[in-house]
């Protein structure tokens, strides 16, 4: 069975900043809970994929967001993808409900494209035993 090397994804959500928005926390929440549930519906297409990985994810808008934002704004869609690539950190421990993200056999790096439409796009590579060198990075 081929494993493939890259998928894309493109979740049908738009990343909007957390940090400069004040809005009621049901609300909020309701947000953060479809961005994951966008991303878990790939989940099978996912978990093809072997660790290590470089995971790029970018944001379609018609603004650009600064890059301490745009980090933060990818928050619960990066821990959706923690949980769907190292599903063994979350078993057997009841207080773990999300996987540690900060795992070195995933690089991470975010990015945006002014664009007239909201959209996103993420892209993971599998690296097979290579050493993973991507950087997070803001607009650019």
């Amino acid at each position: 069975m081929n494993r493939p090397n890259n998928i894309f994804i493109f979740p049908d959500v738009r990343i909007l900043s957390r940090a400069n928005k004040t809005e009621h926390w049901a609300k909020r929440r309701k947000r953060e809970s479809g961005q994951r549930f966008e991303v878990r519906i790939h989940s099978r297409q996912i978990r093809q994929l072997s660790l290590p990985v470089a995971v790029r994810m970018t944001r379609f808008a018609p603004q650009a967001m600064d890059g301490d934002n745009l980090i933060s704004a990818f928050k619960h869609i990066r821990d959706e993808l923690a949980n769907i690539l190292i599903p063994e950190k979350t078993q057997g421990n009841q207080f773990a409900r999300w996987a540690d993200d900060s795992d070195n056999r995933i690089a991470w790096e975010v990015a945006q494209v002014q664009s007239s439409s909201w959209s996103m796009q993420i892209e993971i590579t599998e690296n097979g035993e290579e050493t993973i060198e991507v950087e997070e990075t803001g607009p650019e």
